[in-house]
Parts: structure tokens; sequence; C-alpha cells
């Protein structure tokens, strides 16, 4: 069958973004996704009647129902937003057309579409990047006016639509992803900028996509990007992009990036003069910041002189450009654990990386997994040393934390081969529950997390107060969050040590000084309501 656009059936499209309405003190983003997919069909299909609405901005976390009316209604499903999706996927079953085809993108369809296709059996699913999958499934529907639900579906199925997944008669069918090609990407229809704007968020820029590791045993990025390593969008893109949202009054942008320089160094570097031309010629706003930059521990790491010293220019370059702070993915101190995480890292390499930074005077935020299912006691002394070797165990993010088995990752096939049925699994995390195979690390994990749970409340609203406030108050309660996440340290270190010698488990000490934490960072919150 001949897919074009000319002559066809004039087709209404709705994609809706799915995250709940924020609550006080949590972060509003934009929603990138749909603008991004709103772009792709705007360019191929450009008489397509297009509306996108966020969930986010509907306090009462219902979407208008004349939404929900389209031919087409696209839904976009990220991890935790689980709760909201059922009931969004529920009034739109309930207030859609008859003929209408409801599809889902996102988190869960890419890796349990078979979950979403349980919940509303006739729900389509595209998995991964969703540009070409959406087009070609629009152009088949308006190339077939009149056509019902079901010979649609069918259709769906015999035309390939990439990234399918859907049920046909009783069949779970799914098609393989198409990669996008980056090089000629549209740039994003940013029309829910404005009252992203008005409701203090923040927006979103791509300026790639993927990892070049991609090798991550925890890590979703893979299936989310077909299995293809880092892809750069073209500079002039990104610098339009950019001009776009300066002109829109943005100050800041967050990178929706998995892995900012890839392995293009040079590119990263290129990258970041033009945005300073771009400042010094007027083009981009001069204060214009950047935050949720992704670095990986081996692209700061060169055993090559010239290399090294282009990696510090890059970074000296960030700063200059606006790159105020970077992610760093640690994961693990212990040498055990990264490897079983397929890292590709070592704790030596994570030091330097955090050495290279501290050098470059760069702030960075880093991700950390102390306990995985295979952990040992072992690993977690490890990991404790590391912190306190390289400095960050008086550094305010949380890194006592469980590792996440993600459906659809390596960590999650392994999960599925281990001995025994159940398999349960947590929806609104989209995690398998499971418990360590050493009985100790079980008695250390449940023994802190009964520590944590009792200040949790207060500790969860330093974490969004950081989100909101400015610089100085930020600051404040970053360094309060930090002892408090050095004091964790040595609770689990005592409660390693008691659980290991069979002693008892005295944590009163560690109470007060709690006590006196949590009181002077409320006393800070309470000075500035």
């Amino acid at each position: 069958m001949e897919l074009g656009s000319k002559g066809l059936e004039n087709v209404d499209l709705s994609l809706i973004d799915v995250r709940p309405p924020t609550r006080h003190g949590e972060s509003l983003h934009e929603p990138i996704a749909i603008e991004v997919l709103s772009g792709a069909v705007k360019e191929a299909l450009p008489e397509v009647d297009i509306r996108l609405t966020s969930n986010q901005f509907h306090d009462n976390g219902q979407i208008p129902n004349d939404a929900l009316q389209s031919r087409v209604v696209g839904l976009s499903i990220g991890v935790g937003d689980w709760p909201t999706a059922q009931n969004v996927l529920d009034q739109a079953v309930r207030n859609g057309t008859g003929d209408q085809v409801l599809v889902a993108g996102g988190s869960y369809a890419t890796y349990m579409p078979e979950r979403l296709i349980e919940e509303v059996p006739h729900l389509v699913c595209i998995q991964g990047e969703g540009e070409e999958g959406l087009v070609k499934l629009l152009q088949i529907v308006m190339a077939n006016r009149g056509k019902t639900r079901e010979q649609l579906t069918r259709l769906f199925v015999s035309n390939e639509v990439p990234g399918l997944a859907v049920r046909n008669d009783d069949v779970l069918v799914q098609i393989p992803q198409q990669t996008t090609d980056l090089s000629r990407a549209p740039l994003p229809d940013r029309v829910l900028l404005p009252e992203t704007l008005s409701r203090g968020g923040v927006s979103l820029i791509e300026m790639g996509r993927g990892c070049q590791h991609n090798a991550c045993s925890f890590c979703c990025i893979p299936g989310k990007h077909n299995g293809e390593k880092w892809r750069p969008k073209p500079i002039e893109n990104i610098i339009q992009d950019l001009r776009d949202l300066s002109n829109a009054g943005i100050t800041r942008v967050d990178l929706a990036d998995e892995d900012f320089i890839g392995n293009d160094l040079d590119r990263a570097i290129k990258l970041c003069e033009r945005i300073l031309e771009e400042k010094r010629q007027g083009s981009l706003n001069p204060v214009l910041t950047f935050s949720f930059v992704d670095l990986r521990a081996k692209s700061l790491i060169s055993n090559d002189l010239m290399k090294q010293e282009k990696i510090m220019k890059l970074l000296g370059l960030m700063k200059q450009a606006g790159f105020h702070e970077v992610f760093l993915g640690l994961e693990s101190g212990a040498c055990a654990a990264l490897k079983r995480m397929r890292k590709g890292s070592s704790p030596k390499i994570n030091a330097q990386a955090v050495a290279v930074l501290n050098e470059a005077n760069m702030p960075f935020d880093f991700g950390f997994i102390f306990f995985d299912k295979e952990s040992s006691l072992g690993d977690l002394k490890e990991s404790i040393r590391f912190l306190r070797e390289t400095g960050l165990d008086h550094r305010h993010p949380r890194v006592i934390k469980k590792m996440r088995i993600q459906p659809g990752t390596v960590a999650g096939r392994n999960f599925l081969g281990y001995p025994g049925e159940d398999k349960p699994i947590n929806m609104d995390l989209l995690a398998y529950e499971y418990d360590f195979d050493d009985p100790q690390v079980v008695e250390v994990h449940n023994r802190f997390l009964e520590w944590e749970d009792q200040n949790k409340v207060s500790t969860d609203s330093f974490c969004r107060a950081i989100g909101y406030c400015d610089d100085v108050l930020r600051k404040e309660l970053e360094a309060i969050l930090g002892e408090i996440r050095s004091t964790d340290l040595r609770v689990l270190e005592h409660i390693i040590d008691a659980t290991e010698n069979c002693t008892a488990i005295n944590l009163v000490q560690f109470h007060e000084e709690y006590s006196q934490l949590i009181d002077a960072g409320n006393s800070i919150l309470l000075e500035n309501n």
C-alpha cells in the first residue's frame, strides 16, 4: 500500500503527557517527549491537526474530554506515572469515540507493552523512539478512511509500523523499532512551553540521544534507543533550538541527554564554543544556564596527555558557557559491584573522574547504587571507604539505595532466569521486587530502611526545596543534607559491623545527631517561607 499524505482523510491527533499534577516543591518539566513527536508529525504530515496537553497542568488529574475525542490519541507514560496512567486510560476508554485509535508510548509501552494491553486490549503501543512509528501509523489511518479499529490494527501489523506492540487476533505482535535520523530531525513543537513557564517549570532540550557505553546491566537506555549507542544532534539544530528558547525568555535549560560527550570530545568543545559565541553576539541570553548534564566517568579520564588536556579545556568551556553543574554516574565504589553492573569502570577510574571535576572546580551531582541482588557486606564496606576517600561522604545526594531491576534491561533478563516462578513487579516503579542473595545483606538493608524511614518526611522536604529555592538557600540545605548523608553512612557502617559480629545495634547517638540536623533544616525552611 502506498503511504503518502495528499488527498487522504484529514486526521486529528491529541498527544497527552500523563504525568500527575505537581505538588508544592516538585519540579515541573516541559513535556518534551510529546513536543518532539509533534514536531516530527508536523514536518511529515502538515495537514494533521495536533493538540498537545499535559496532565501536569490539570490540578484535578482529569484530561479535558475534548482532548480525548480525536481520531488518534497518544499517551506518553513515564516511570512513576502508573496510577495516573490507569486513570487516564480509563478516562480515554470511557470518553473516546468507538473507532478511535488509542496509542501509548514511553517507558511502560517500551518495556511492558503486554501489561498496558491487559488494561486496554485495543491499545496500540509504540516502543522506543516514537517518531517513525507514529508518523507511519497516522499515514495508515489517513489512507484508510472508514476502516474499523480492528481493521486498522491489522494494517498496522501488515505494514510493520516501527516499534509496534499490539494485540492482533489475540496474539501479541511486536515489530522492530526504527532509529530516528537525528541529522534530519525537526525542532520540537514547543507549544506547551508558555504554560510550563507560567507554572514555574523548566524547559528541556535534547543535544543527543543514547550512551556511548550502552552496556550497564541496570540501564534501560539501549531498549529506549533501539540498541544504538550515542548519537549527536547537529550543532546548528541545537543552536537554533537554544535561540528559540532564549527568545522565549528562558534562563535555565535542563538536558534530556543520557551522555553529553559521547565519543566526540571535539564536538562537545565546538558546541560550548558556539554557545559562548552566540552569547557574545546577543543571540542567546548571556545568563542562560544548563543543568542535568550527564557525564560518564571514563569520558573524563585518558592516558593520553593531550586528550586529558582537551578534557580539562572542555570542562572550563562548559563552565564559561553556563553548564553550572554536571551529573556523574559513578554507581559504586566496589570493584565486584561495578563488574556486575557492567559499568566498564572501576573504583580507581571513578576516583580519578571525581578528582578531575574537583580540579576543574566543576560542581557535580552523582549517582550511586549501594545494594544489588548479589551484594556482599564486603561490597558495602568498600563503597563506604570509596565515598570517604573521595570526599563524597558529606555530599547531599542520597547514595544508600537499592538497584532497580527494570524489565527489558540486562539485569531484568538475568533476574527472570533466577530459580523460582514468582517474579512480582512494582508497576509504580516499573521494577521487579527482589531480595538479596546474602541473608546478612537482607538484614542490613532492612535495618537501615527502618532507620531511614523515621526521618524520611523531613529529608524529602529538604530535597524538594533544593529543587526550587535560590542559590543561597540551596547551599544551606545541601550542607545540612550532606551532614545527614554522612550520618547515614556511619549508621550503615554500624549496622554492618553489628550484623557481621552478632552484636547489638545501638543508634541512640545517631538519633541525637539526626534530630539536631533535622531541626536545623526545618528552621532554615521556616525562615524562608
